[in-house]
């Protein structure tokens, strides 16, 4: 793909999903405007053949139970999963629209580039995309769905405020490639929001998606990625750092323990997400 492919309308058909103008371009790939299977307003993730040329990558991507687990998810806070095709050496991840939006990564840039170069977050703003995320998560949990890459760039606020989380296909494929022994270079880009287990190739479990949750908490409140003191109340301190222990038998189990405890914490601090 060149630049100057960037906004032009020109239709090409991948693995039977109709593209047309290029969106964006992530870690995983190029994102489209997208029409498949008599839906309109949908996106397509062509996933970069660099990342599809690793075969645990490929087969872990394309595996039809995780697929299909996949497109099952329906929750308010999740990016809707409508399929996966592949077709000849392409695989295009086909999701449901979510209009115009930007990324906590986004808002992140923004806020280092003016708020005094802290990059930090407003506390009432870091908490309501937090606990947002991590009810897409419980949700994910309890499908029995780890999604094991989430990072700043995969979650979506759209123009109404809604927080959305995406890539679960994407970023369980990746990880689970890497604990499969594939090279570790092809997640350089979560680099901070990997747990450490990930990391020496165990399988991501629900607590890693916690450890990801509170690095992402602990950048959106500081301004910069863990480890460090955050200086926040004791009770987001503590709530923060035990998502974040390199322990996993310290850390919250799932998603769904952390939200049960961030909805205490809130509640306590006073901050209404």
């Amino acid at each position: 793909y060149s630049a100057g492919v960037v906004g032009q309308a020109a239709e090409q058909i991948i693995a039977g999903v109709v593209l047309s103008e290029r969106l964006a371009v992530t870690m995983y790939g190029a994102i489209h405007r997208a029409q498949f299977a008599g839906q309109r307003h949908l996106r397509g993730l062509v996933v970069d053949p660099k990342m599809l040329a690793e075969t645990a990558f490929r087969s872990s991507l394309t595996d039809p139970g995780a697929v299909a687990t996949a497109v099952a998810l329906n929750h308010q806070n999740i990016v809707p999963t409508v399929a996966v095709e592949a077709g000849g050496p392409d695989v295009v991840i086909v999701t449901r629209g979510v209009g115009r939006y930007v990324t906590v990564q986004d808002l992140i840039t923004a806020a280092r580039a003016t708020r005094s170069q802290s990059g930090k977050l407003p506390i009432p703003v870091a908490a309501a995309i937090g606990r947002s995320v991590i009810e897409a998560l419980a949700a994910a949990h309890k499908a029995k769905v780890v999604h094991g890459a989430v990072h700043p760039r995969s979650v979506l606020i759209d123009e109404d405020g809604g927080v959305r989380l995406g890539d679960f296909v994407v970023g369980r494929a990746l990880t689970t490639a890497v604990a499969k022994g594939a090279d570790s270079a092809m997640w350089r880009g979560l680099s901070g929001y990997l747990a450490p287990e990930l990391v020496v190739g165990e399988d991501p479990t629900p607590g890693a998606d916690v450890f990801a949750v509170g690095a992402m908490l602990f950048t959106m409140l500081s301004g910069e990625a863990p480890p460090g003191s955050l200086h926040v109340t004791p009770a987001v301190e503590r709530l923060v750092q035990r998502a974040l222990d390199t322990d996993i038998s310290r850390r919250y189990r799932s998603a769904t323990d952390l939200l049960e405890n961030l909805q205490l914490k809130v509640r306590g601090a006073g901050i209404h997400g």
